[in-house]
């Protein structure tokens, strides 16, 4: 996990963390706070089964890096976390419907300023596009979330953190993209027999991407996708 103290400098003297959205009490006397924020990531896409295809894996949010707000003494502002995508279904009937995506990772919210979830991973191979790195009325460091991988690749790198390991060659699914707060989740693996759910990231690895569900060869059977991970806010202020 990347540590977040190495992008503050020294005076930074109070913070408070949103694992969860709610309300940021503005300190008296406190005109300027900075704030990071992390889009939610997207989840795995489930494996199908009846066409040979496991899931693609979902990407990683997008992120802001301590970015300056100006606030107002004793006012409040609205922060919303967004929630981390569901994985996709994986279906295992021969000639029934087919897998379903991973959904998108949610958006995260300080105020008017907004950071981009990753997008959910195909239940055919393709694997969900990184959350883009730029929030609505701001500016700042922006970073686009790490790509999800296609179905038995890895999913892409973000901030030293390493994607999700893909699952094995030809059954296996994608690895989930990484985020600024840690790695992805690895794709399920798959054989002509049998086929693994994709796995979700830890749950401190916040906007990272889930794996995509494995597929069968023969049995039919397939993988669920797994979910991405909420994102996260972190407010500091000198006060």
């Amino acid at each position: 996990m990347t540590d977040i103290s190495d992008f503050f400098g020294s005076s930074t003297s109070k913070s408070e963390v949103f694992l969860a959205s709610g309300t940021f009490n503005v300190p008296a006397g406190v005109e300027l706070v900075r704030v990071t924020m992390q889009g939610a990531g997207g989840g795995g896409g489930g494996g199908n089964g009846n066409v040979a295809s496991p899931g693609g894996a979902g990407a990683g949010g997008g992120v802001a890096i301590s970015i300056p707000v100006k606030v107002t003494p004793s006012g409040s502002i609205a922060v919303t976390i967004g929630a981390g995508g569901a994985g996709g279904v994986g279906r295992a009937t021969s000639g029934g419907a087919n897998g379903t995506d991973g959904a998108a990772g949610e958006a995260t919210t300080f105020s008017t300023l907004t950071i981009i979830g990753g997008l959910g991973g195909a239940w055919g191979g393709v694997g969900g596009a990184g959350g883009a790195g730029q929030v609505l009325n701001g500016g700042g460091l922006f970073v686009d979330g790490a790509n999800g991988g296609n179905k038995s690749t890895a999913g892409g790198d973000a901030f030293g953190n390493a994607g999700g390991l893909a699952g094995n060659a030809t059954y296996g699914g994608g690895g989930g993209g990484a985020s600024f707060f840690g790695s992805g989740g690895a794709g399920g693996d798959g054989s002509t027999a049998a086929a693994d759910d994709g796995s979700s990231p830890s749950a401190t690895s916040y906007g990272a991407g889930g794996g995509g569900g494995g597929r069968s060869g023969f049995a039919y059977t397939a993988g669920a996708g797994g979910d991405g991970v909420d994102g996260y806010v972190l407010v500091d202020w000198v006060g």
